[in-house]
């Protein structure tokens, strides 16, 4: 019984053994196929098994890790053109060669382009880029020939359209420029960008000094580069700089300008840097889309399209006079349609204004002649002493006590000069910012902004000027002070030879109405006078 017992025991164990190996044979040859495959050096989960990459799929990965260069295959012109401005610009560094304004002439009285002349070499052309410390950079981008993502032309002839996009890309430097005209205006919409890798690359925006009438003789209004935050603009002269200026703070606007044009630009954000040299300005500018106005320094306008632009026409130190003069010259311009002639009526309306004290003035030159024999009796009395002598002093007080005898102001025949000189101030600066005036003609004078070129006008003004001296009695009885008084019509013909045409036939004007009024003074003046002076 043991033995069957042991038997029985031995083939069970036999049995479990047997059935346990079955089973684990059984269980592996259904778990292979979930393994991944053997070439794989990773597993992954068996709830999400990921197929392997298909070649297509390859291919797009490899693009976005390295892009594909952008350039144009040759260089050609881009033409924007609305009904106040044409621009041509060249896909070789996205620049501007020309920006002509259709409705203003230059001196040869040719189409206005505000950035003709010079030379692109040296100074370089509007829009092009610098990259601080990189020059390399800069000549690359520069000479780039952008890619236009509208259609290129065929042929040579230019593309014309009213707004552009260029791109250029090649290792891993990206630049992008757009140019959009606003129309019938002197707007632009202007975005630059340029990146490195995907991060944005700093850089300056250039505008060259050759800005406004190139066509000038004579550059005497000086191009400057005009930065604006808030109230008066700050204006730096180009040929003052000897090197490289740095203008840092947040500005508003910031561009170039001349005497009557201006290109500034607008950003949406402050401009954070300005570089200023002789060759032109540098402006950092933020890359999004801002404006940028280039066009006439015309009130109306300027200040439509901001009102603090305004502030760039400058009247100068006395614009407080300057300013209602200009808009009294309008208003007449307004009635009679001639500049020339609103000077004349506005002079006359000027010179009215200071009769009185005119009239005062000439009465008080013929009481100081009527006088002068007391004032050199009084004179020789005192010659004898030295300046600084005591008894001179003296003498002062006695001259001084005959004054107030007769009523007389020995400085009355100065007021109406000196109160004349603002307003000559204000009304030459009137004439020479105010483009209203510009290339304006007037009988032979092509031009009053300019000077005029025969001097005809100037001889006219040194005659009358030497007329209204010789009708005027002089102060004083010494005979060398009078042949310096009868050579001031001379220095005022030097003075007044090469300044705008406009200011002299003011000052000529002027002489004309001092004429009648000196005549009709000679001749009934001496009435207003008290009886001492008469006997």
């Amino acid at each position: 019984m043991e033995k069957r017992f042991l038997l029985a025991f031995v083939l069970s164990l036999l049995v479990l053994v047997l059935s346990q190996v079955l089973i684990e044979k059984k269980f592996k040859q259904t778990a292979r196929p979930t393994q991944p495959p053997a070439s794989s050096s990773q597993s992954t989960p068996a709830t999400n098994p990921q197929p392997p990459p298909t070649p297509a799929e390859t291919k797009t990965a490899g693009v976005s890790t390295v892009s594909s260069p952008i350039k144009a295959e040759r260089e050609h012109d881009i033409v924007l053109e609305n009904s106040l401005v044409k621009v041509i610009l060249s896909n070789r560094g996205g620049i501007v060669k020309s920006w002509i304004l259709k409705q203003y002439k230059d001196s040869n009285r040719q189409v206005l382009d505000l950035v003709a002349g010079g030379d692109p070499a040296k100074e370089g052309m509007p829009l092009s880029l610098y990259f601080p410390d990189n020059n390399d950079l800069s000549n690359q981008v520069n000479s780039a020939l952008f890619a236009d993502t509208g259609k290129e032309p065929n042929d040579a002839a230019a593309q014309k359209k009213t707004g552009v996009v260029l791109q250029y890309s090649e290792n891993g430097i990206e630049v992008e420029k757009s140019l959009s005209l606003k129309p019938n205006s002197f707007l632009a919409e202007l975005d630059i960008q340029a990146s490195k890798a995907g991060t944005n690359l700093p850089c300056l925006v250039e505008w060259p000094a050759r800005f406004g009438d190139n066509a000038l003789e004579t550059r005497d209004d000086a191009r400057e580069v005009v930065t604006l935050t808030e109230g008066r603009p700050t204006k730096t002269s180009l040929a003052k700089v000897k090197d490289i200026q740095e203008l840092a703070g947040g500005f508003k606007v910031g561009g170039v300008e001349d005497r009557y044009f201006v290109a500034i630009f607008l950003p949406a954000t402050p401009i954070s840097r300005v570089q200023v040299r002789q060759t032109g300005a540098r402006l950092a500018l933020p890359p999004e889309i801002g404006r940028l106005y280039v066009g006439p320094k015309e009130i109306g306008l300027l200040k439509g399209v901001d009102p603090q632009l305004e502030s760039l026409v400058d009247f100068g130190w006395f614009g407080i006079i300057g300013k209602p003069l200009f808009f009294a010259l309008r208003w007449i311009y307004g009635y009679c349609k001639n500049y020339g002639l609103a000077v004349i009526l506005l002079t006359i309306v000027i010179n009215m204004a200071i009769f009185p004290l005119r009239w005062k003035s000439m009465v008080s030159a013929q009481k100081m002649q009527k006088l002068q024999p007391k004032i050199k009796a009084i004179q020789e009395r005192y010659k004898k002493y030295k300046v600084n002598d005591p008894k001179k002093q003296e003498m002062n007080q006695e001259m001084m006590a005959l004054y107030k005898e007769h009523g007389v102001n020995p400085l009355g025949g100065c007021l109406p000069i000196l109160l004349q000189m603002p307003i000559l101030i204000a009304f030459y600066n009137v004439l020479t910012v105010a483009i209203d005036l510009r290339q304006v003609s007037f009988l032979w004078i092509p031009d009053l902004s300019q000077y005029d070129k025969t001097f005809v006008l100037v001889i006219i003004m040194v005659v009358t000027q030497f007329l209204m001296q010789k009708l005027t009695p002089t102060p004083s009885a010494d005979p060398a002070q009078a042949k310096l008084f009868m050579l001031m019509p001379l220095v005022f013909g030097f003075m007044f030879a090469k300044v705008a045409s406009g200011l002299v036939l003011y000052w000529l004007t002027g002489n004309v109405i001092g004429i009648i009024q000196q005549l009709y003074l000679n001749k009934h003046g001496m009435a207003t006078a008290p009886a001492a002076i008469k006997k």
